[in-house]
């Protein structure tokens, strides 16, 4: 019986990552990986104003300055 439940899970987050992708791909969105150096990546978007100082180590919240600095970016770039 173990077994199935690890096999039911499994299944479980399959179906999840698959809709999670279809919707992404429904809004015209992707998902990239990047491996950047942290301390440079901490220092710009502390020095941007995307991230506070006290939160430079808190992964998600580096991961949300990281997406506002690149749809910021996207978007400057959109209406030149």
């Amino acid at each position: 019986m173990p077994n199935d439940d690890k096999t039911a899970a499994r299944r479980a987050q399959s179906r999840e990552r698959s809709r999670r992708y279809r919707r992404r791909r429904k809004l015209g969105q992707i998902r990239i990986s990047v491996d950047l150096p942290a301390a440079e990546l901490d220092d710009a978007l502390i020095d941007g104003g995307f991230l506070a100082l006290e939160r430079a180590d808190d992964n998600d919240a580096v991961r949300a300055a990281a997406e506002m600095f690149a749809r910021e970016t996207l978007a400057s770039r959109v209406t030149r």
